[in-house]
């Protein structure tokens, strides 16, 4: 089973972008009330590569939802046939238009990739889909495997699951059993820790040979208990409600490696000059014909990605959480001291913290299971220089154990700046000093994707 584009596409091409992305800046321009006064004034015809996008303003969430209908382009798209939208956790949902001759292009694209790859030859993959409405109708994109789609939405639906990957089927030309599952995040663990509470041990009972988790970050600790349970491959990709395409983890790279009908830019903090290395914000852009209703062009999602081009010329891709989540130096502003994930990888491995419930009840004996520690950050400025406090909710009240709480606190720490070098190096020369506290049950809110983690 593939995760993302046909294999013969996975080293993605600067010619593939660069014949597309002219026509792609223009028609947007020319369809598009809302980009038509973006650019206005701008030559558009010099726009002959990726490197040329440099030349033009970025967009974000707010300045979409702002634009509305004025952002889709009508001009050959077709009908409306589709809408999607992001999740709206934290405000409104940002609604995106699917037309009905970009979905056939997408369908004829990958159906003419599938018949000439040779990695669908033998038999098709059985795929058990753990699907979700969060983001509306998907877009359909033809692969080469055989779905069997569940929606986690109460018990009898896992235990549908359970009986979907029980089974030996008799379809002629594929698999007996299913052999991978795709999924949410949270999905895939309540499903194998609901599987453990029953006493099924997956990795005996079932013959799945791949998990490729969607949605959120996967934790270390999260990625090797799937992994070790199922005795299986983990594939992951990253994507977004809002544009199509994405990218895929590549093993041997230890990277993530961009679709070639999408261009990412990975921007500085300083003066959001395009990066060829180093860490920085992600700009998306979707190339026509495969987004034509609602171009995105220089989308900024809000997440940081490290960049770097190897010897074989493939440009790799290292995810580092949200800008929301990240911590800039209070002294110096561009300077990020720890990106949105260290804190998170810091608290995760213990089980005394508090973490965010499933939100369906299904009948787990820890509904918290596949949550988040429940954490949040704040910057004391001193005249030393600043203080990092970070504040974690606990599932006790961890002054009934004293010596443990400080073990614990000294966890975290030694934790959190070994994942922030820059930050770990102002504290040894006294400019910094971090702080971990705890508090009880119930004192704090779950950390959503655009909610900021440090406070001042």
């Amino acid at each position: 089973m593939r995760s993302g584009p046909p294999a013969s596409l996975l080293s993605p091409s600067v010619e593939f972008r660069n014949r597309l992305i002219g026509e792609t800046v223009r028609a947007a321009a020319r369809e598009s009330e809302f980009y038509g006064e973006l650019y206005r004034g701008l030559d558009l015809t010099v726009v002959e590569t990726v490197e040329d996008l440099r030349n033009l303003p970025t967009v974000d969430k707010a300045k979409m939802v702002a634009a509305g209908k004025a952002a889709l382009c009508s001009d050959g798209a077709g009908p409306i046939v589709a809408i999607q939208n992001t999740s709206g956790t934290t405000g409104v949902p940002f609604w995106l238009y699917r037309s009905q001759n970009e979905q056939a292009f997408i369908r004829e694209f990958f159906e003419e990739w599938n018949s000439r790859d040779v990695a669908v030859e033998g038999l098709t993959p059985l795929v058990l889909q753990l699907v979700s409405d969060r983001h509306g109708v998907p877009t359909g994109v033809p692969s080469d495997v055989f779905p069997f789609a569940c929606r986690l939405m109460d018990r009898p639906s896992v235990e549908k699951a359970i009986a979907i990957l029980s089974t030996e089927f008799d379809i002629p030309g594929a698999e007996r059993r299913v052999s991978a599952i795709t999924g949410s995040h949270d999905d895939l663990v309540v499903l194998t820790t609901y599987m453990l509470e029953k006493g099924i041990s997956p990795a005996s009972a079932f013959q799945v040979r791949r998990l490729s988790p969607i949605g959120r970050y996967m934790t270390r600790r999260f990625h090797a208990f799937l992994a070790s349970t199922w005795n299986c491959r983990i594939t992951q990709r990253y994507s977004l409600a809002e544009i199509f395409g994405g990218a895929s983890w590549i093993d041997d790279l230890k990277a993530y490696v961009f679709d070639p009908y999408l261009v990412p830019e990975v921007l500085s903090f300083s003066d959001s000059a395009p990066l060829t290395a180093g860490v920085g914000r992600l700009h998306l852009t979707g190339l026509r014909p495969f987004s034509v209703m609602q171009p995105l062009i220089r989308y900024r999602p809000g997440d940081l990605f490290e960049v770097a081009t190897g010897e074989d010329g493939v440009t790799r891709h290292r995810f580092l959480g949200r800008e929301a989540h990240a911590l800039f130096n209070p002294r110096a502003k561009h300077q990020m001291l720890a990106n949105g994930l260290a804190a998170l990888e810091a608290l995760d491995p213990h089980p005394e913290f508090n973490r965010d419930a499933y939100a369906i009840d299904i009948g787990l004996d820890d509904p918290t299971c596949a949550g988040w520690p429940r954490s949040r950050g704040r910057i004391e400025m001193s005249e030393q220089g600043f203080i990092c406090a970070i504040q974690v909710e606990t599932r006790c009240d961890m002054r009934l154990f004293p010596e443990r709480a400080e073990r614990l606190r000294h966890e975290v720490i030694v934790a959190f700046l070994d994942a922030a070098p820059a930050l770990e190096k102002l504290v040894a020369e006294g400019q910094a000093r971090i702080e971990v506290t705890f508090s009880g049950p119930g004192t704090l809110a779950p950390l959503e994707r655009t909610s900021e983690y440090w406070r001042w």
